[in-house]
């Protein structure tokens, strides 16, 4: 238990963490004791070999996971970012802070400015080391407004070896303009199910479906009809089989999204792909079967009981309308079902999010923020003892269903899929792409169409 609240802590960046400080003792076995028999003192051990590396032995004690010594220019790092609350955890853990000596600090704007006031901050001389945003941005780097990584941070030490997926996933003309600390598979969108519904009428629960391998799009579609419930007959259920309330909810099912990244610099346009087809027409195919809540309180509605299946966002959780159902067993998170024609079930990859800012006053500054940021997600030992479940408890969540949810996030099994629609600007064919086809549109037809305008929009972004 110890060991998975430490991880807990270090993934939702909300404790401090205390320094692993390195020391030997005198191995010496027969020392020879002075006329004052002093006690014998501890050797200072040096893990710097030479300056290289900072005086530490290593995330839990593995040298391959020791802190680079960078040049930096200044004890303080700077960093752009739209909200306060999850900020990236290396103010709130150890490395930074202990190991480097350093601090950082954080220039919030909203959401909407973000990219105007990195562009003004750059152009006016004022550039932050760092800026983050949901996911990294091509033309940020074709236009000069971040620089690559690589130049500054070593990606090849032991610190990043387990990230590759991720690290090769984002490639961008042979550079890594983005850097996330760990794998976000867990960023995720999955299903929520109302088990009381389908215990109460005798249907086989989607948990079920998973856990015998068996979760796929065939069996979603079934478990909506078989729970489906107007007993009236007037046409308005008193149970909706699902509630589908994010847009592209089977895209990453499927195993693709609309643009994939290659790592020799290019990008793929899948709009034509079996994948991308198979998402659609699913999508399609539940919205025709009669089964799709109709109402925009599907979160509501879903906590009364009034749906038994909703595509959404693990966090809606956290708003409290479902820590009743959790105290009664009533809820459960299942990820997103398989295609049929796959053997795999996919999660949507977030990576690379934290982006080098051109002409940033500490780039060295910054590439120690990541590796010290990178060691606290790997470090599980000698964690500040903290009361977690009363932490959570404050906030109006119960301690053992934020255990449950995080597990969830983090099962095996998940294969994962780099969000890009965001990074290369598909947002502009949404209405192209999910509203058309349950209008009636053949799928084959609209990606025929949109496939030349998807390709004009990639070219723009690639254009240096």
């Amino acid at each position: 238990m110890k060991k998975l609240l430490s991880l807990v802590i270090a993934l939702l960046m909300l404790f401090s963490l205390v320094a692993c400080n390195g020391g030997g003792a005198n191995d010496d076995a027969t020392p020879t004791p002075s006329a004052d028999a002093t006690p014998t003192q501890a050797q200072t051990v040096d893990y710097t070999e030479g300056g290289k590396y900072m005086n530490d032995p290593g995330a839990n004690g593995n040298p391959e996971w020791r802190l680079l010594n960078y040049p930096v220019t200044s004890d303080t790092v700077t960093f752009m970012i739209h909200y306060e609350e999850g900020q990236p955890a290396v103010d709130k853990e150890n490395a930074f802070r202990d190991i480097y000596n350093m601090k950082w600090q954080t220039n919030v704007v909203a959401a909407a400015d973000r990219i105007t006031k990195l562009v003004s901050s750059v152009m006016g001389g004022e550039s932050p080391d760092i800026f983050r945003y949901d996911t990294f941005q091509p033309t940020l780097a074709n236009k000069g407004y971040i620089v690559a990584w690589d130049d500054y941070i070593d990606l090849s030490t032991g610190l990043w070896t387990d990230l590759k997926t991720g690290l090769d996933a984002t490639l961008f003309k042979g550079k890594h303009y983005g850097l996330s600390t760990k794998m976000n598979t867990d960023a995720g969108d999955g299903m929520w199910i109302n088990l009381e519904i389908f215990d109460e009428l005798g249907v086989k629960s989607p948990v079920e479906y998973y856990n015998e391998g068996n979760w796929t799009y065939d069996t979603l579609l079934e478990c909506a009809r078989a729970v489906q419930t107007d007993s009236d007959s007037d046409g308005i259920p008193e149970i909706w089989g699902v509630s589908i309330e994010l847009t592209e909810a089977f895209l990453y099912p499927s195993g693709k999204d609309i643009v994939s990244m290659n790592p020799d610099g290019t990008v793929t346009n899948n709009i034509r792909s079996p994948e991308i087809a198979s998402a659609v027409n699913f999508t399609v195919d539940l919205f025709n079967a009669g089964v799709e809540y109709d109402g925009s309180d599907g979160r509501t509605a879903f906590a009364q009981g009034k749906i038994a299946m909703m595509v959404g966002c693990y966090w809606y959780y956290q708003g409290g309308t479902y820590k009743d159902m959790f105290a009664r067993d009533a809820i459960a998170w299942v990820p997103f079902p398989r295609d049929p024609a796959s053997e795999n079930y996919y999660a949507c990859m977030y990576f690379g999010e934290n982006m080098l800012c051109a002409n940033a006053p500490n780039p060295y500054g910054a590439a120690a923020l990541m590796d010290a940021a990178r060691y606290d997600v790997l470090d599980d030992h000698d964690k500040e003892e903290v009361d977690a479940e009363a932490f959570f408890e404050e906030k109006g969540i119960p301690y053992e269903m934020e255990m449950y949810v995080q597990e969830q996030k983090l099962r095996d099994g998940l294969t994962p899929v780099l969000m890009t629609w965001t990074t290369f600007e598909m947002g502009q064919f949404w209405g192209d792409i999910w509203f058309r086809p349950l209008l009636g549109e053949p799928w084959s037809a609209v990606a025929e169409e949109i496939a030349p305008r998807i390709d004009d929009v990639i070219a723009g972004i690639m254009e240096e």
